[in-house]
């Protein structure tokens, strides 16, 4: 009956609250659980792995943590992501993805300080697909890996065509997948090696909670990475775990401003308290912070009144390709980038 399998999954759920102690070190876990009921919903095995696939899919989707039935229509919808990663996968080997640069901007000086790469993918059939439609998708999938070094590459080789004089760092965003991936660093400075791009000039963008959850083995290799000159930032700080441990134990170059914080032209108390208070703390550890999604005036004298250092978003530039973010450091005014996310 549904409501014992419920009672089951429940239990199987309690068990992964308390960590496990494995050779004396306490492993934290979770889990999603997929249900389904046969013969209700299915009689064949493949038919209910499939369905309990769906569910449990659906679970992760929502943070995961907890369990949940087959539904009808979960199949249909199962057929479709798995559609979607195969026409990814293609993407992916074939290099039909792209990737635009969204410049970051000094607010004392005024100077571009750098970009952000950011990749896009025009499917053939639905569209431009933004980051987070299919960057979870890749994960599943497992194949962030090729596809992290590819934006990587090309990220690198984009940058070889700016001026000289254009001495801009560039910021890629990276997954804990690929942190806690055996050969990241390898692949990572393969890349650098074979395109000549200065590790000094290379940010690795990851958000708070994602570093939280890769443990030790990602905290290693970000500073072995950080022993070659490449640096980190902290992206939507404020928002995850917030553990200053970070900060100590990490070397950390950057802070990134959620843009929830200055979501409107006139920040609440609270808001400039945080944002007060993060720029306080950056200063005194030496890390620069920089405020995502400006989008107006107002919004810029307030971060300058609290201090911020930089700050990206659409008042600064859309992102760009390559070529338009060249002519737009020209000054060239029909440059013009991709619609608004």
């Amino acid at each position: 009956r549904a409501e014992d399998l419920a009672r089951v999954a429940g239990k199987l759920l309690e068990a992964f609250e308390s960590p496990f102690e494995i050779n004396g070190q306490p492993i934290r876990s979770g889990a999603s659980l997929g249900l389904t009921l046969y013969p209700i919903d299915e009689r064949s095995a493949s038919g209910l792995l499939r369905n309990a696939d769906a569910a449990m899919y659906r679970v992760k989707r929502s943070g995961g943590g907890r369990f949940c039935f087959f539904e009808p229509g979960m199949t249909e919808q199962a057929t479709d992501r798995l559609a979607l990663e195969a026409d990814l996968t293609r993407a992916v080997e074939r290099g039909d993805l792209r990737v635009s640069y969204q410049p970051v901007k000094a607010l004392a000086s005024g100077r571009i300080t750098g970009v952000e790469a950011l990749v896009r993918w025009q499917h053939p059939e639905r569209g431009l697909m933004l980051p987070s439609l299919f960057i979870p998708l890749a994960e599943d999938c497992g194949v962030i890996h090729e596809l992290g070094a590819w934006v990587l590459r090309r990220a690198c080789e984009d940058m070889a065509t700016l001026a000289k004089d254009q001495d801009l760092r560039l910021a890629v965003n990276i997954s804990v997948r690929q942190l806690k991936h055996p050969q990241f660093e390898q692949r990572v400075l393969e890349v650098l090696e074979q395109t000549g791009f200065d590790a000094g000039r290379l940010t690795f963008e990851i958000t708070e909670s994602a570093l939280f959850g890769g443990g030790e083995v990602a905290a290693d290799t970000v500073r072995r990475l950080a022993e070659h000159g490449i640096r980190f930032s902290l992206d939507d700080f404020g928002t995850g775990y917030s553990s200053l441990a970070y900060l100590r134990q990490l070397p950390i170059d950057k802070l990134k401003l959620d843009p929830s914080f200055i979501g409107d032209d006139t920040l609440s108390s609270t808001d400039g308290a945080i944002i007060a208070a993060v720029i306080a703390l950056a200063r005194s550890l030496g890390i620069d912070v920089v405020a995502e999604g400006v989008e107006s005036a107002p919004q810029v004298e307030l971060l300058a009144l609290h201090g911020c250092d930089q700050m990206q978003g659409y008042l600064i530039s859309e992102p760009l390709s390559v070529e338009a973010l060249v002519a737009w450091l020209r000054g060239d005014p029909s440059s013009l980038g991709e619609p608004a996310d």
